[in-house]
C-alpha cells in the first residue's frame, strides 16, 4: 500500500500570510489550483527508528505553469521527514489558480502524512 499525500487546505492567499488572513477578493471568474500529481515522502531510518509518525504540512507557492515555487514548512514531524516531505512536494505538479481563465501565482497549504504502519518499507 502506498501513502498518498492528500491536501489539505486551499487557500487564496499572498504567500507568507497567516491562515486567519481574508482571502484576496478579485473581480470575475476564479478557479482554485488543484493538485494533479502527487508523489509519497520517503521515511528516513532515525524516523522509523523512533517511531515518528503524522503529518508534515506545506505551505506551497504554485507557479502559474503548476509547478511548486517557494515552499515553507507550516507544522513538522523533525527526523528528517520535514525535508523528505520538501522533495516529495518539489514533484508535485498542480493545475494553477485561474481568474478570468487566465493562470496566476496562488498558495496552496498541503499535507504529506508519514506512518510506518502503513507502509514500513516505504
Amino acid at each position: 500500500m502506498r501513502l498518498i499525500p492528500t491536501l489539505l487546505l486551499l487557500t487564496n492567499m499572498t504567500f507568507g500570510l497567516s491562515q486567519k488572513t481574508a482571502p484576496i477578493r478579485e473581480p470575475g471568474f476564479i478557479a482554485a489550483a488543484i493538485n494533479v500529481r502527487e508523489e509519497a515522502g520517503r521515511y528516513t531510518s532515525t524516523a522509523r527508528d523512533a517511531g515518528i509518525s503524522g503529518i508534515v504540512t506545506i505551505a506551497v507557492m504554485i507557479e502559474t505553469d503548476g509547478s511548486p515555487g517557494r515552499m515553507r514548512i507550516v507544522h513538522g514531524l523533525g527526523y528528517g521527514l520535514d525535508q523528505s516531505a520538501l522533495i516529495a512536494v518539489r514533484h508535485w505538479r498542480f493545475k494553477p489558480r485561474l481568474v478570468n481563465g487566465q493562470p496566476v501565482p496562488s498558495e496552496l497549504v498541503v499535507s504529506v502524512p508519514f506512518d510506518p504502519t502503513v507502509n514500513p518499507n516505504h
